[in-house]
């Protein structure tokens, strides 16, 4: 069995490495908030697998934290954005708008 990298495989791998340049660009402050929201991200994963190890986590979820740690001033306000934005996404899943005041169809 040959192993060829598809286009999709490479063009994956060269999005991840332009990511990890831009994530060392980042200011320190910067860096520390998206650490802090990754490793928050990675514990809620492990404990809703019950302890086993969180699997890959997206690019485009590493890009939605970058942007809560690039738009928030403390860890403690990056984590508040994170969580709002979770909850907003538990949300909306359902048929792609949020609930009104609690009301549910029938």
């Amino acid at each position: 069995m040959d192993m060829v990298a598809t286009e999709h495989d490479i063009t994956l791998t060269e999005a991840e490495k332009s990511f990890e340049m831009d994530l060392r660009e980042l200011s320190p402050d910067v860096r520390s908030r998206y650490d802090c929201l990754y490793l928050d991200v990675r514990l809620k994963q492990a404990k809703k697998n019950y302890g086993k190890p969180a699997g890959h986590m997206s690019l485009e979820k590493r890009q939605e934290l970058i942007l809560i740690a690039k738009t928030t001033e403390s860890d403690e306000e990056a984590k508040r954005a994170l969580d709002m934005q979770e909850s907003w996404d538990r949300a909306t899943s359902r048929e792609g708008r949020p609930p009104i005041a609690g009301a549910r169809e029938d």
